[in-house]
């Protein structure tokens, strides 16, 4: 994850807050609906969310890579970051807690969701809004941050909720903290900072609501007798998904347009691509079945030739069904990967969404 440095968030949040705190204190302190030993219940749990959330951090990083911190690591320099984050902070949930509990007449429900939303859209500046110009952008937008923040956000109102500021104090401190102190931090991509920022939160408010319910001995009507592992584990699947058909991983699906390798691959077929990178793009040979990009357009045709030239091997290239070769080498800096598998015909809702919306299929693939 690339952690960003917004100066200006950071005087707009700490003024705003601040003032926000300041008024806090000066009107009548609110009551909870949770007694004590509850409240500590769910302290408790707070601070287990939150090491929770590191340790995913954590391991996202060993599996994929750490990078530098962005902050300055000199002692003064956290003392002045841990300061100008962790007033505004301490605020915001002040804040929360009182609008929340404050008005024992007022709805909490419809109070919570209007400060989800408000505190969500607050966490960006308007530089960040007013940066997104294209569609790729606005879903990176939604996935690395806006959703995970929204999920956040939920988590939060719901510890101010149940047991007060404490709780959502100390969760936010254990996950917005970290980038400001230790000098190496996880370097995920998009998707993966996604995945752990939507899922997190969310496994963490099922896990609470649950045993929130079990602490105060709540009876659970029959629709929301869920389990909360099943509801997890479709969740996981999803996101899986979307990562599998977005190339995260060393294989990914794409799907076949043209019929140039029959009797292989049909049109409609889905073939399942295994990644090539600099140390196995030396184990080709003829007759392997490779994907290629050529300007926009992703090919997969046969290895028909090993050709060396400017001191490099470069590949020829033919579609099994084709006449001739293709009129092109292919680079090894072009190639995208080998094919492994071939599932048939799952591929043709692709093809006619793509048909419908006027998209030539012989651009898509050949």
């Amino acid at each position: 994850m690339r952690y960003v440095n917004p100066k200006e968030q950071q005087n707009i949040q700490l003024i705003l807050f601040v003032l926000l705190c300041v008024f806090v204190y000066f009107i009548p302190r609110w009551t909870h609906g949770l007694k004590l030993r509850h409240r500590s219940f769910v302290i408790w749990w707070a601070f287990i969310f939150g090491f929770f959330y590191l340790i995913i951090q954590g391991l996202a990083g060993l599996f994929f890579s750490f990078g530098k911190s962005p902050f300055d690591q000199h002692f003064l320099s956290i003392l002045k970051n841990c300061f100008t984050f962790g007033l505004p902070l301490i605020c915001r949930e002040l804040v929360r807690s009182y609008c929340i509990n404050g008005n024992p007449h007022g709805s909490k429900i419809r109070t919570s969701i209007l400060l989800i939303g408000i505190f969500t859209i607050l966490e960006f500046t308007l530089s960040k809004y007013s940066g997104i110009t294209t569609f790729q952008e606005f879903v990176m937008f939604l996935g690395q941050y806006f959703l995970p923040s929204l999920c956040k956000q939920t988590l939060l109102t719901l510890f101010a909720f149940l047991a007060g500021p404490v709780p959502a104090i100390i969760y936010s401190l254990m996950i917005e903290f970290p980038p400001y102190i230790l000098p190496i931090l996880p370097d995920l991509n998009w998707l993966v900072s996604a995945f752990i920022g939507i899922l997190t939160p969310i496994f963490s408010i099922i896990v609470l609501q649950a045993l929130a319910k079990k602490e105060l001995k709540q009876p659970v009507k029959a629709h929301e007798n869920e389990n909360p592992l099943t509801l997890t584990i479709t969740i996981i699947l999803s996101i899986v998904i979307i990562w599998f058909a977005s190339g995260v991983f060393s294989i990914y699906p794409s799907v076949i347009a043209t019929g140039s390798m029959e009797p292989m691959i049909y049109p409609g077929d889905v073939i399942l691509v295994q990644k090539i990178n600099e140390k196995n793009i030396q184990l080709l040979k003829e007759g392997d079945v490779i994907q290629f990009q050529r300007g926009d357009i992703l090919i997969s045709h046969r290895i028909i030739e090993l050709v060396h030239e400017h001191q490099q091997v470069v590949y020829r290239t033919k579609g099994d069904n084709n006449s001739s070769e293709d009129s092109e080498l292919v680079t090894p800096e072009n190639v995208k990967g080998i094919i492994k598998h071939v599932i048939p015909k799952i591929g043709w809702p692709t093809l006619i969404l793509k048909q419908n919306n006027d998209v030539d299929t012989g651009d898509l693939e050949f």
